[in-house]
């Protein structure tokens, strides 16, 4: 309240850590920013690596049948039909990544680590964000099944029990990260409920969402420069 603030929005989705310094390094850190805010989950590219790795995953979610290719609407029933598959086995461990969510992550902590040591120059303030997935620990099954449907297509190397391990392992690597560069951290996971109100998929807010995520790192934020 009472003041005026420029705000640069500097982010593309799908961007993994490399690209999002790229982007700091040319286009943001010119502007000479006072204050710089890292919402980046690195979940997908990490545990696609690791899936690769152990031989269940060859970089395609999902192979389109011939018949899908010339045909729209066969397309759209094939691909509920490999959804519906992927929910019934979701919490199955068979031909799943079974690394440890830590080792999987420890790049993305080390990588994610420059970048903030590269927004922390000038003494800019720097904050790391988690702003979490529809998906929760404290969700009934069916609650889970339902916000789970595309992340199974997406990320089929991936249980359900899996991801939890994972997002869990996330929020401990940005603890860690903040830590040791003396950043702030945001853990904004949970501030945004896990129904389809505030989700357009898996992964992503609609407008609702967006405006409840929004006004939640406002007032972290806030309070943060004010401190």
């Amino acid at each position: 309240p009472g003041r005026e603030i420029d705000y640069v929005n500097a982010a593309l989705n799908g961007y993994n850590i490399e690209r999002v310094a790229l982007m700091y390094r040319h286009f943001v850190a010119p502007l000479r920013p006072d204050i710089v805010v890292i919402c980046i989950n690195d979940i997908n590219g990490a545990t696609a690596l690791a899936a690769r790795a152990a031989g269940i995953y060859d970089g395609v979610h999902y192979r389109r049948s011939h018949l899908s290719k010339q045909s729209a609407l066969w397309a759209r029933v094939e691909k509920n039909f490999v959804v519906m598959w992927r929910l019934l086995h979701a919490y199955s461990e068979r031909r799943k990544l079974k690394a440890d969510a830590e080792a999987v992550l420890w790049d993305s902590g080390r990588r994610l680590a420059e970048l903030v040591r590269d927004c922390q120059q000038e003494d800019r303030l720097v904050v790391l964000v988690e702003n979490g997935r529809r998906l929760r620990s404290d969700q009934s099954r069916w609650q889970q099944i339902r916000a789970s449907t595309s992340q199974v297509f997406f990320l089929p190397y991936l249980s359900i029990p899996g991801f939890l391990r994972i997002q869990r392992a996330q929020i401990e690597l940005l603890q860690e990260v903040a830590a040791s560069t003396k950043c702030g951290f945001f853990d904004l996971s949970n501030v945004v409920p896990g129904d389809s109100r505030y989700y357009q998929d898996s992964a992503h807010f609609n407008d609702a969402g967006s405006r409840v995520f929004a006004d939640a790192m406002a007032a972290q934020l806030r309070s943060r420069v004010q401190a």
